[in-house]
């Protein structure tokens, strides 16, 4: 299934592409609405991705635990981060801690053991 979704954070505004598994799974988010840069000066924009591969159950909630940012260039994609057990490309992240907002709108944070590594 794919949805179109779009989100607002001050005036900040995104639109994306949701796509999920016949589980209810998120498994690919796809924006338009995201610059690529290696100078801070020059940006680029490449349709960018982030296809989840696996979910893992930390202290009982359901989280995506293997993942990439894939900017999808012109000329081939290039893949800067990846997330989870085989994690590569220039910086790998283990999840430490979720915080998320509960029905009642009060806030709950989950903690668990993890690193995280930046390749230079």
């Amino acid at each position: 299934m794919t949805v179109k979704a779009k989100y607002t954070n001050g005036n900040i505004k995104i639109s994306a592409k949701l796509v999920f598994n016949e589980k209810g799974e998120l498994i690919n988010f796809i924006s338009n609405d995201r610059f690529e840069t290696a100078d801070g000066r020059i940006y680029h924009n490449y349709p960018w991705s982030t296809p989840i591969r696996e979910y893992s159950d930390l202290n009982g909630m359901k989280v995506a635990s293997s993942a990439s940012t894939i900017y999808h260039r012109t000329d081939s994609d290039f893949c800067y981060g990846r997330a989870g057990k085989q994690a590569g490309g220039r910086f790998r992240v283990l999840i430490k801690s979720v915080l998320f907002s509960a029905p009642d709108k009060s806030s709950q944070r989950s903690e668990f053991q993890s690193t995280t590594k930046i390749n230079q």
